[in-house]
């Protein structure tokens, strides 16, 4: 491939990163979230990470709710999860409008790609929409679910099936429900999410550590430091690739940060290989996507132009 393919490679990969990655409150500790309780402690996840709840106000979501709580497990110094009584009627039917569109959904959209809703049940017999969904950067699962508790409608996410106990004891203690409770329901829902999740548990640590090691290598790069910017990137992959494993679809767009990377290093045969690698991993509407980042390179056609004709267009 040549040089100038590859720096539109390194361009659209940039773009796709920065479009899709969550902001950077997510990466680094943030004290201006609004008000927040003392955390209170909920036990560990299944990764044995020690999980605590906290309430906030004006939390990530951006929702308008009656009570959000913000759930932290191990290391990772931001949410793992969140628990928000939306101001919505307490009616079940709504249930089911709420899992599929409005605020809460667009909130779910922006971050992560989700099968349909199906119905199960939490803490005992309150009827629940459960979604499984993926991280729409690195891949990485993720939990969502809409609830009626006591009356009251909770929306909720949680990083991994891992930290599910988590976030059900986090509700519990909102809605006065006992702890015991949270476990009895907890098979139904523990049955659904491993028909369909496969690789490895994982914890909050880990996906905090895939996204700072991104994160590292674009400053390294920032600072003209390709080779810790090469380090920083192959430890992302290598985080992807132990949780996830090898052939799933969200190593693509880090094959492609790190493919570019060595090529800017004149490291060709070893780039090519990896966006060969990332092309196996993605099927039309990622390409689709990245032809659309195409256009939007159209200010240097002589760059893009064999590019996003002869790789991307050709896939989409």
């Amino acid at each position: 491939m040549t040089r100038r393919c590859w720096l539109v490679a390194a361009l659209l990969a940039g773009a796709l990163f920065g479009c899709q990655s969550p902001p950077p409150e997510k990466y680094v500790a943030s004290t201006d979230k609004g008000v927040a309780s003392s955390a209170v402690p909920i036990g560990n996840n299944d990764a044995g990470e020690p999980c605590r709840y906290q309430l906030v106000s004006g939390g990530g979501t951006g929702l308008a709710a009656r009570r959000e709580a913000e759930i932290y497990c191990g290391p990772w110094e931001q949410p793992s999860g969140h628990v928000t009584e939306l101001a919505e009627p307490a009616d079940p039917a709504r249930l089911d409008a709420v899992a599929r569109s409005g605020p809460w959904r667009t909130y779910i959209n922006q971050r992560f790609a989700c099968d349909a809703p199906v119905q199960t049940h939490v803490l005992g017999n309150a009827p629940a929409l459960l979604m499984q969904c993926t991280r729409r950067v690195g891949g990485w699962p993720h939990l969502a679910m809409v609830t009626m508790v006591g009356g009251r409608i909770f929306a909720t996410d949680v990083i991994s099936r891992a930290s599910w106990p988590a976030l059900e004891r986090t509700l519990a203690a909102l809605t006065g429900e006992a702890a015991s409770t949270a476990t009895a329901s907890g098979s139904e829902i523990r049955r659904l999410i491993e028909q369909r999740t496969g690789g490895a548990s994982f914890g909050s640590g880990d996906e905090g550590r895939f996204f700072q090691q991104l994160r590292l290598g674009d400053a390294y790069n920032n600072i003209e430091d390709p080779a810790n910017a090469e380090r920083a990137y192959r430890e992302a992959l290598a985080i992807q690739q132990k949780i996830l494993g090898p052939n799933d679809r969200g190593l693509a767009l880090t094959m492609m940060k790190l493919a570019a990377q060595l090529a800017h290093e004149s490291n060709d045969a070893e780039a090519d290989g990896l966006l060969t690698k990332a092309g196996q991993r993605w099927g039309s509407d990622d390409w689709c996507r990245m032809r659309t980042g195409c256009s939007a390179a159209r200010p240097a056609p002589r760059v893009s132009e064999g590019f996003c004709a002869g790789v991307v267009s050709n896939r989409c």
